[in-house]
């Protein structure tokens, strides 16, 4: 795939959270004529699709197609929303470790070490486990919490090359504090490799918040979600519909956000991908 081609998926996605309302609602002027969660009691629970319900019907007579327009908000938040988090941490972390003393460098980096060793998908479990009424806000604070680790290592590596060269050891030479150093010299070095994990870690967060809802540990039914309807496949394994749509929705978004990842920056994305799988 192209980077084009990734950025247009991309904006396809974007375009369909920002205007949801307008394509699946109760009107007869949308494009959708359901709202996400109209029940259609003329039709059976999972009901294929069909020229009413072009997508099917859920286990609880909702349109298919209409909670798949709607499940684009909650996704795109979690997965954008989990990279900015894990981008701040990562990067706070990683210049913190990488251009402080040795003593901070040896605690950040034993701290970053122990996370790393925890798998993001089963961190985001345990938590989600023993909340009552998880919510968006916690989904995302919960998967950015757990997946700047590798980050937080690429930009201490980077941080410590940074600081062997002539630049910056003219900066430090003429008296610049180690702040102004990190943001004038060193930050703009690492646009590359934080464009790089940022498009990763949307990938990865949507991936682990549809995981958590497919085994009911995410975000509740009441709000649409492409995991959500996966769980309907569980209660009838005969409802293809129900993985189908919602499952090329999520390979879509999550090989764009791959493929432009590789684009932004191919050297540095190996590094960032050194951690135990979701």
């Amino acid at each position: 795939m192209r980077p084009k081609a990734a950025i247009g998926i991309l904006g396809i996605w974007l375009l369909v959270a920002a205007f949801a309302d307008a394509i699946a609602n109760d009107s007869s002027r949308a494009v959708v004529r359901w709202g996400p969660h109209t029940v259609d009691k003329d039709v059976m629970p999972t009901s294929p699709p069909d020229s009413v319900h072009w997508l099917g019907t859920d286990t609880a007579r909702r349109d298919v197609l209409a909670r798949l327009v709607h499940g684009t908000r909650p996704t795109l938040a979690v997965g954008f929303g989990a990279a900015t988090i894990m981008v701040l941490i990562g990067v706070a972390i990683g210049l913190g470790a990488g251009h402080g003393p040795p003593v901070l460098d040896r605690l950040l980096t034993r701290f970053a070490d122990a996370v790393l060793a925890l798998p993001i998908f089963f961190v985001a479990l345990a938590v989600m486990g023993v909340v009552a009424r998880p919510g968006t806000g916690l989904v995302i604070a919960v998967i950015g919490g757990a997946a700047w680790p590798p980050l937080a290592r690429v930009v201490r590596a980077e941080t410590k090359r940074l600081k062997t060269l002539d630049f910056v050891r003219a900066a430090e030479a003429m008296g610049a504090s180690p702040i102004y150093i990190a943001r004038r010299h060193v930050l703009p070095h690492l646009r590359p490799l934080i464009a790089v994990a940022f498009t990763f870690g949307v990938g990865t967060a949507t991936l682990v918040e549809a995981s958590l809802t497919f085994l009911g540990f995410g975000l509740p039914d009441a709000v649409a979600t492409w995991g959500g309807l996966m769980r309907g496949a569980a209660h009838d394994l005969a409802a293809w519909w129900l993985v189908l749509a919602p499952g090329l929705a999520l390979l879509s978004l999550t090989i764009a956000c791959n493929m432009l990842g590789e684009a932004v920056g191919a050297p540095g994305s190996r590094r960032l991908s050194d951690r135990p799988g979701p």
